[in-house]
């Protein structure tokens, strides 16, 4: 069984998308592996963590890279930025 004192945070996935960086990682937490998602822009931070599948853990990053993208392909417009990561908080 691993031990929270000697198993360090993993990064399983990392992407840059324009000025902005998702990336999905894994640590160990009350004999369990949860996962932490975030997605960092210039103006904004969005994260997210759970428990569960790694399947599950990827399916939320490939959303938050989606979502990013999006907000890539505004120009980091600060109204729509505000509004997309209000979409992301509530769907994701």
């Amino acid at each position: 069984m691993p031990n929270a004192w000697t198993e360090k945070t993993e990064t399983v996935r990392r992407r840059d998308v324009g000025k902005s960086i998702v990336y999905l990682e894994r640590y160990f937490f009350e004999e369990d592996w949860r996962f932490y998602i975030d997605a960092s822009g210039p103006d904004y931070r969005v994260w997210k963590r759970t428990k569960g599948s790694e399947d599950r853990a990827v399916e939320i990053y490939q959303r938050y890279v989606f979502w990013v993208w999006l907000i890539e392909a505004f120009g980091h417009w600060y109204p729509a930025t505000r509004f997309l990561t209000w979409v992301m908080h509530k769907t994701i």
